[in-house]
């Protein structure tokens, strides 16, 4: 019997470095930095309105342990403090809302608006409603 023999190498025919296939990859990356390059202050807002209501949380936490009487006004300073300093960020809304909210459980600061990109070689816009939560405990710890 003989020995077998090698099997003959296959020859592949190699793709040219341009293709359909390339091109579409291209064409999806592209898209996506596009699409990134018109979102990215729509999230860079919405992370610096975050921020603002994190910042706010201890003002709240200490007007919460004043006096009954002397809670509403500071709450309401407060308020308009928030919402001056979104307007200074950036946020344009008129519909703008911050809630805050304390009890002995827990403080919370709420933010609702609404934020625009715009895509400028479609000329469209396209509205994000953004609703940003924060909270943290408001219970006295006794040493």
């Amino acid at each position: 019997m003989r020995p077998p023999q090698p099997a003959k190498r296959t020859e592949y025919k190699k793709p040219s470095r341009i293709n359909p296939v390339s091109i579409s990859i291209l064409l999806v990356m592209a898209g996506l930095a596009y699409v990134g390059y018109c979102v990215w202050p729509v999230l860079a807002l919405r992370a610096a309105a975050k921020d603002e209501l994190y910042g706010v949380l201890p003002q709240l936490y200490r007007a919460q342990l004043k006096a009954p009487g002397l809670i509403e006004p500071e709450i309401v300073r407060i308020r308009k403090e928030v919402v001056a300093n979104l307007r200074k960020d950036g946020v344009k809304d008129p519909r703008l809302q911050v809630i805050l909210t304390h009890n002995k459980k827990v403080v919370t600061a709420e933010a609702r608006f609404t934020l625009v990109a715009f895509f400028p070689w479609l000329d469209k816009t396209r509205p994000f409603p953004i609703v940003l939560h924060v909270e943290t405990s408001a219970e006295r710890i006794d040493w």
